[in-house]
């Protein structure tokens, strides 16, 4: 049972080189396995940039759909007292009464002018 073991220099030499050798295979192993899934994952990455970029695109849109509506119900609002303040002219043409309703839709009139400039 006391049997010794001996390693001649060739056998180290060896060990060493078969150690070195398993250590490449596994790194090559795994350099394809990291291509191979980066290979996989690529489309993925295009199509998220892509997705991104219409996002992007869409909040734009988006953001100037908002400003426009915006302006039209400035504009529908400007149009109705437009409206108040010639239906006033015409009653007070046709009966000569409205004079209150007159400087009202004056008074409205102004504060559109001076608001929109």
């Amino acid at each position: 049972m006391n049997t010794q073991v001996v390693f001649t220099p060739n056998d180290i030499i060896e060990l060493f080189k078969s150690v070195c050798y398993l250590i490449t295979m596994v790194s090559a192993v795994v350099g394809i396995i990291v291509a191979a899934v980066s290979k996989v994952k690529a489309p993925g990455r295009a199509q998220d940039k892509a997705i991104e970029s219409h996002e992007k695109r869409l909040n734009k849109i988006e953001q100037v759909l908002k400003d426009q509506i915006e302006q039209s119900k400035e504009i529908q609002k400007d149009t109705r007292v437009y409206q108040r303040g010639i239906l006033a002219l015409i009653n007070h043409s046709i009966d000569g009464n409205n004079i209150e309703e007159l400087e009202k839709c004056r008074d409205e009139l102004t504060g559109v002018i001076y608001h929109n400039n």
